[in-house]
């Protein structure tokens, strides 16, 4: 297995992602803290904060593993009793499926049970490693990953943003003596907080992490298709 530390995958899903949870610590402490962030220590937070994204996804796994199980929407799509496929498309997959591999035969035969689900799931390992190379897949899958990302660190992030936000508020009025001598950064950097948290709670959604899931699945079937 090639290992690339720095592909579009990892950028998008990972890197952007844990930038996004982390975003309120940096704005807080380069807007409102100035007099501190000289180039030196700028480098050390900023070396800080990309250390903290390669631990980011490993907390993003263990949250999803045991409070967001996976689903296989492509599996589920293609069980006989699921009709977010029109027939004649699920049928033309059976087919197909059948004729690439022996291990498919069950698509000849398809029903409710746990033995034929078993064999969606099978199709679908399959079809993702064909496809590795398709673009609409990987850009599909980035997609579903990065949201997945974030939902699974919306906690995180709305913490984040409520403390850093009034982390904010709190330095800006103990050293000011009045609204009007706050300076403008700290302004930006509470209400960039606010924005972020706003995002949090009503750009991260359930619906939204579903909504891509099942996009990468009809993606994925699409290919079946191209075999």
């Amino acid at each position: 297995m090639k290992l690339q530390l720095l592909d579009t995958y990892h950028i998008r899903v990972r890197l952007s992602a844990s930038i996004i949870v982390l975003a309120p610590l940096a704005i807080t402490i380069f807007l409102c803290f100035q007099e501190i962030a000289t180039l030196a220590s700028s480098t050390v937070l900023i070396a800080v904060l990309l250390a903290f994204t390669n631990y980011l996804p490993i907390v993003q796994r263990q949250i999803y593993q045991k409070n967001l199980p996976f689903k296989n929407y492509a599996a589920q799509f293609l069980m006989p009793d699921d009709d977010t496929l029109n027939p004649s498309s699920k049928k033309r997959y059976y087919r197909i499926l059948t004729e690439i591999d022996q291990s498919f035969s069950g698509f000849q035969h398809p029903d409710t049970s746990e033995s034929f689900y078993q064999c969606c799931e099978s199709a679908v390992r399959y079809l993702r490693e064909k496809t590795r190379a398709n673009s609409l897949i990987l850009e599909e899958n980035i997609n579903y990953g990065f949201y997945r990302t974030l939902y699974s660190n919306k906690t995180t992030g709305i913490i984040l943003c409520i403390v850093f936000g009034g982390l904010t508020a709190a330095y800006s009025l103990f050293c000011s003596e009045s609204l009007s001598q706050i300076p403008i950064s700290n302004y930006i950097a509470f209400s960039s907080n606010i924005a972020l948290l706003l995002f949090w709670i009503f750009g991260v959604t359930e619906n939204g992490l579903e909504s891509t899931g099942k996009q990468y699945a009809k993606a994925l079937l699409s290919t079946i298709d191209l075999l």
